[in-house]
């Protein structure tokens, strides 16, 4: 965000969230999200490999490699090309002259000093020659960011950051969930969403998104992206957790999500839910009930899948 520039179009050519970090989880939905905040062009995760995911051991950057990264980066693909997030309307534009770019190779110390602004509103850089100006008055936009909660809105209303519990919430009329911290058996949810994940995943995500791109309470398509953690089979980290002693092998173990969700849905259609293989095959549908609303189901590890189909199957 500090590299943007007033009337230019922006791409970030190279973005990861390496492994083995153990909260990589969040990667491609905060980029999806925050890059729709932004307004940017185009984001490009590092790096896709030849390898079948679940063939080799999961490395680095090979984000074909990592079996975790596949269902949240179609999840953020779909969010960021289809538009279902909005573009800030608020925009910061930070001054720089001739002097600063001289003395600082481009970069705005100002920004810097201020990392949760670009969570908040969208960002760029001008350009002003030999005048000098003063940044802008942000004191309006600084009331989304609390630092006695650890907790950023943004301008939108759409992305919520809890960096003091690390939770990330997003809430759009066509994709709603949360990533991170879930896992611990509390009832969290969205305007039309709720989930409750047991405490056997506790960094987790969930996520609902239009397929039909109607809003979720109207749409007769919705895929439900499910994911905890994954591991190479034999994976040692080091005392500190900050390495790995013994990177493993294949299989890759992903672990997943133990709990129940509740998505509103059109109460003029009758819905059915089956998980989804990884080929798109449909499995044996799963029990569902019209409560408050909400079309609640319980999903399980027994599913042995990060995709649930919600669709509309007739009249009722």
């Amino acid at each position: 965000s500090h590299d943007a520039v007033e009337g230019k179009p922006f791409i970030v050519t190279e973005w990861n969230d390496c492994f083995p970090n153990e909260y990589r989880l969040e990667g491609p939905v905060l980029l999806a999200a925050y890059g729709s905040l932004q307004d940017w062009d185009g984001l490009l995760q590092f790096d896709h490999g030849v390898d079948v995911p679940g063939t080799v051991r999961m490395t680095n950057f090979d984000i074909n490699a990592r079996v975790d990264d596949q269902p949240l980066y179609q999840a953020g693909a779909l969010m960021f090309r289809l538009g279902y997030l909005k573009a800030s309307a608020v925009t910061v534009v930070v001054p720089l002259s001739d002097k600063a770019v001289l003395d600082n190779g481009m970069k705005s110390n100002w920004l810097f000093d201020h990392p949760w602004l670009p969570y908040v509103a969208k960002v760029v850089k001008k350009f002003t020659g030999k005048k000098e100006e003063a940044t802008v008055d942000i004191s309006e936009l600084e009331k989304r960011h609390s630092t006695a909660d650890k907790e950023i809105d943004s301008s939108t209303g759409e992305e919520t950051l809890k960096y003091g519990e690390g939770t990330l919430k997003i809430d759009s009329p066509r994709a709603q969930g949360l990533v991170g911290n879930i896992g611990n058996g509390q009832t969290l949810g969205t305007t039309g969403m709720w989930v409750e994940v047991t405490k056997r995943s506790p960094w987790a995500a969930v996520f609902a998104l239009s397929l039909d791109k109607a809003p979720l309470d109207k749409s007769k398509s919705i895929i439900l992206i499910a994911e905890g953690r994954a591991e190479n089979s034999g994976q040692v980290f080091n005392a500190t957790r900050t390495g790995l002693k013994n990177p493993g092998q294949p299989p890759i173990l992903m672990q997943g999500v133990l709990g129940v969700v509740s998505i509103v849905v059109d109460p003029a259609m009758k819905f059915k839910v089956v998980p989804l293989d990884e080929s798109g095959q449909e499995g044996k549908p799963l029990a569902t009930v019209m409560e408050h609303g909400g079309l609640k189901f319980a999903i399980s590890p027994s599913d042995h899948t990060s995709y649930y189909l919600v669709s509309a199957n007739s009249k009722e």
